[in-house]
């Protein structure tokens, strides 16, 4: 990680409060198995996990938003969209190794199976159901991500709700467990699927907008960080930071600028006084 990046995070990482919340997809073994920039090597998603270690991060899942004044300093939620056979391997495994939690969002249908919307790349092998079992027993939690991957805005309402709903009563069955958390495919939704989600008993729904959990704000409204498959750790590091999913050194810059920009006026508007 380069010295900036590093000195910023152990900085901050001192005064942090609010729960953030990132987003991941694949995490295939090797960087050459990568089909598409949502999906990231093992490897690096270790080295992502060793930096939160290092500095005292909290792992929680979705479902610990109920209460979350009681989530302690410098809590961070991964959560895993789609629900890959890769994430076991690359991403459960390592998870449990260092005694931390995430949240899998499950496209029900395709569990044991082969993903059905990857238009761009070969569909993906996805997680059976011994997996799922396995996962839940060991304190990750499952989540929903409707039956078929469907993009919920073209669809009308009782489409939604049969996508919503018949997703999260097989995986209930499968894990003997409510689920109670769900992610928009492709992080496309409306007031239609925020409703949908709340009338079919979730308490919680996340979205690709990124920033910092609110518990004031809309709970199937959540934001959340995305990690690419491109992102160096000091990357990671700096989205961390400002919960933002464009983190270049050119964004730093303009972002520094207008910092002292701001600083500079506000002496200028002072000495005037």
């Amino acid at each position: 990680m380069d010295m900036f990046s590093k000195y910023l995070f152990a900085k901050t990482s001192k005064e942090y409060r609010s729960p953030i919340i990132l987003m991941y997809h694949g995490t295939v073994i090797s960087r050459k198995q990568q089909p598409f920039e949502y999906s990231i090597d093992s490897y690096r998603f270790s080295r992502q996990l060793d930096l939160l270690k290092k500095h005292g991060w909290h792992t929680a899942c979705i479902k610990d938003l109920k209460k979350p004044d009681e989530l302690p300093q410098k809590t961070i939620i991964l959560t895993f969209d789609d629900g890959f056979a890769n994430n076991f391997e690359g991403a459960y495994l390592p998870l449990k190794e260092r005694n931390m939690c995430a949240t899998w969002f499950i496209v029900s249908g395709c569990v044991g199976s082969y993903s059905t919307w990857l238009k761009e790349v070969n569909n993906e092998k996805m997680l059976t159901i011994e997996q799922l079992l396995e996962m839940n027993a060991n304190g990750m939690e499952i989540g929903s991500h409707t039956v078929s991957h469907r993009d919920l805005t073209i669809l009308n309402e009782k489409e939604t709700h049969n996508e919503l709903t018949s997703s999260k009563t097989y995986l209930e069955k499968i894990i003997n467990t409510p689920v109670v958390s769900f992610a928009y495919p492709y992080g496309r939704f409306g007031d239609l699927a925020a409703n949908c989600a709340k009338k079919a008993g979730y308490s919680f729904a996340c979205s690709v907008r990124p920033g910092l959990f609110n518990k004031n704000e809309d709970p199937f409204r959540i934001p959340r960080v995305t990690i690419f498959s491109h992102d160096s750790l000091g990357t990671f590091a700096r989205k961390l930071i400002f919960a933002s999913n464009e983190m270049s050194w050119k964004q730093m810059i303009r972002y520094y600028n207008s910092r002292l920009i701001s600083q500079l006026k506000k002496r200028i508007s002072f000495s005037r006084e």
